[in-house]
């Protein structure tokens, strides 16, 4: 007589895009292959979704935390397609896609013929890169630079490749725009893992990436939902089918007895064969502090930033930029409060009514020190330099403030190594996961690229023997 094989537990921690993705594909292994397994999701707040955010007001659609992610990057338009949602995903108004730079106060469009971060048309670069004739010089002898060696800073790694002016006047405004962090101290291979892995394999970006460049002019560059980032995370949690999801459950504790795993907070008790860890390192290591003390003192040595998002929305007919482009971003020697401005109305479709011109603007901690200012004060801050860049005189009719503290990891160089650490502290633990922003990039692809993953192994290691 064979026995019922036993019904497995899987707690997933965090009920943002990873730790949501993880249940999701959990899930759906368990339907797929008929197994024996409960799945139980535990998040600390009352709404899942983490710092995706998508709120509607006054007619205008404002995101909380990204507003899209970079098309190249597969997971995302993967995971939207399983989710039965391709019908809602948009592209940028890449008709309109020009990025300007602050130069000397005033705005300077970023150079032509690159690709992210990189030059790949010489003849456009050379015509409208706005460094010296000495900078564009030196940035064009990239392909003829050895591979890089070692866990480099970004600094390091694009003064290597295209030269020290480059680098100053247009890497370091670009990655302190969409890292919010210093570019003297972020890892290369762990904050940008995509280009090092195109300058490892083909030796140089100026090739390496050109391949973006061909990209069809029907593919866009960026990818969001029509109803907002959050339109992912309503689709995640309708279809987590036979998950139990407990909100709420702050304080969260692991402890270990006897090989097996117990989670306890004041509102939740559960053992388990297996977790999967997609809070922020911090938070982990709150939770594993007292069975892996080591673990939790190597989470903790990876640094989070915060950043401010304000919003604000003007009348079309008193405004008199153009605002012909996707925005602007500012490099670290022009004093400020804004680091980086997104012209929402021109990126993207359905965000604004006609009438109306929608401006982001994003302020980061880890770029440098900034007074705590009130919403308000942080409102007329951000308006009277939008004033003085685009030249206008109207005053917004509409303002908003999200503040996302401790959200961005700090991927220092010595990144990896800590991963690696926390890997090897865990060794007699496998059924203990880890994902998320810090494991694998802070882009919502990255995100969920790893809580993908993460379901994946956890599957195949508890249900093949």
């Amino acid at each position: 007589m064979s026995l019922m094989p036993r019904m497995k537990r899987i707690a997933v921690v965090g009920a943002g895009v990873s730790g949501l993705t993880a249940a999701y594909y959990l899930n759906r292994i368990r339907e797929e292959q008929s197994l024996e397994l409960e799945i139980a999701l535990l998040e600390a707040c009352d709404r899942p979704g983490g710092v995706i955010r998508s709120v509607r007001k006054d007619g205008l659609l404002l995101e909380g935390g990204p507003e899209g992610w970079a098309s190249y990057k597969p997971a995302a338009k993967v995971l939207v397609k399983d989710l039965g949602l391709q019908q809602d995903l948009i592209g940028s108004k890449d008709i309109h896609r020009r990025t300007f730079i602050v130069n000397q106060g005033q705005l300077t469009e970023l150079p032509k013929g690159m690709a992210f971060f990189a030059p790949v048309d010489p003849i456009s670069f050379w015509r409208s890169a706005p460094i010296s004739i000495r900078g564009k010089f030196r940035a064009s002898l990239e392909p003829f630079i050895s591979r890089s060696k070692g866990d480099l800073s970004v600094q390091q790694f694009f003064e290597r490749r295209l030269g020290s002016e480059f680098t100053e006047e247009v890497v370091e405004p670009l990655i302190s725009a969409i890292l919010g962090s210093d570019f003297r101290k972020v890892s290369a291979r762990s904050a940008l893992p995509e280009m090092y892995g195109i300058e490892q394999r083909t030796g140089s970006l100026w090739k390496g990436m050109r391949r973006f460049a061909n990209i069809p002019a029907t593919v866009s560059t960026l990818n969001s939902m029509r109803h907002g980032m959050g339109q992912v995370i309503e689709g995640l949690v309708n279809q987590l089918g036979q998950v139990q999801s407990h909100y709420s459950c702050g304080q969260l504790k692991l402890k270990k007895s006897n090989g097996s795993y117990s989670l306890v907070s004041d509102a939740f008790e559960g053992e388990f064969d297996s977790i999967i860890f997609c809070t922020p390192a911090h938070a982990t290591a709150s939770i594993v502090q007292d069975p892996f003390p080591e673990t939790a003192g190597i989470l903790n040595e990876i640094p989070y930033g915060s950043s401010n998002l304000v919003y604000l929305a003007y009348e079309r007919s008193g405004f008199t930029h153009d605002l012909n482009g996707f925005g602007f971003i500012v490099p670290s020697r022009e004093a400020g409060t804004v680091d980086a401005c997104t012209w929402v109305s021109t990126k993207w479709d359905g965000r604004c009514s006609d009438d109306r011109v929608l401006i982001r603007c994003a302020i980061h901690s880890g770029r440098k020190h900034r007074a705590d200012l009130s919403d308000e004060a942080l409102v007329e801050a951000v308006h009277q330099e939008l004033h003085r860049l685009l030249k206008i005189d109207s005053n917004p009719c509409l303002s908003q403030v999200f503040r996302v503290k401790g959200s961005l990891p700090q991927l220092l160089v010595g990144h990896s190594r800590k991963l690696e650490r926390i890997s090897e502290s865990l060794k007699d633990d496998p059924n203990l996961y880890m994902a998320g922003s810090y494991w694998g990039g802070v882009g919502v692809p990255d995100c969920i690229k790893t809580g993908k993953a993460a379901a994946e192994r956890v599957a195949e290691s508890l249900f093949t023997a």
